[in-house]
């Protein structure tokens, strides 16, 4: 029911799921967002993803980190993070889960990647995907930052580029993630920050201000 970001919310008991002892709050409290990361992980081997692929995640956030250690979880090659912050950028490089680069600066040659995992969502990433996705190759679309134009239907015609939305998750997906995240596989160590449940409005400021790292836990007591 409404009401989050307070002590204590009323919730379905059908919604609830019984934790490992040893998996600690702020751990499970990134069970959410992981569900997503597995069901674009999903979606992507669906579509012939393998392990050897190229891939090239759009955005170092939570949910690109988290898409870039379900990956690692499932034994996929080390992906590539475009990431225009540079303190998300040095996170990524300490916990070493992926290699980031400044798309502002550098891209990856155009026809190239086999897989792009766009976790932002917005005109310049989906032009972006459009440009750098091989021919035959597949385009995930996880971010909704945007409906403004920029994916290349002409070249993804032309391509035979796969394009593919993954929305939220179902309720495996949500089970995975617990696993994974119970199993120590996916973790927010290195890239993660407990704050107290005060300091909220200025999370989520710093967050938005590019101040802060890809996810902010807030706690009480």
């Amino acid at each position: 029911y409404p009401g989050a970001f307070a002590e204590q919310v009323m919730v379905p008991d059908t919604n609830l799921t019984v934790l490992a002892d040893h998996l600690s709050f702020s751990e499970a409290a990134l069970a959410e967002p992981a569900a997503v990361a597995v069901r674009a992980v999903e979606i992507a081997a669906g579509t012939g993803a393998t392990a050897d692929s190229r891939i090239v995640i759009l955005s170092g956030g939570a949910i690109g980190v988290l898409v870039a250690q379900v990956l690692a979880a499932r034994s996929f090659a080390r992906p590539g993070i475009a990431e225009t912050n540079a303190l998300r950028r040095g996170m990524l490089d300490n916990i070493g889960i992926a290699g980031s680069y400044d798309p502002r600066e550098e891209t990856p040659e155009d026809g190239s990647v086999d897989l792009v995992i766009d976790c932002v969502g917005m005109g310049a990433t989906r032009a972006a995907a459009s440009a750098m996705a091989r021919p035959g190759g597949v385009i995930v679309h996880v971010g909704l930052q945007d409906n403004e134009p920029g994916l290349d239907t002409r070249r993804l015609t032309l391509q035979e580029i796969g394009f593919f939305g993954a929305y939220c998750y179902r309720h495996q997906d949500f089970a995975t993630a617990l696993d994974l995240l119970t199993g120590g596989k996916v973790t927010g160590e290195g890239w993660t920050e407990i704050r107290p449940l005060d300091d909220g409005k200025q999370a989520f400021i710093d967050i938005d201000q590019g101040r802060a790292p890809p996810k902010i836990i807030l706690a009480t007591g």
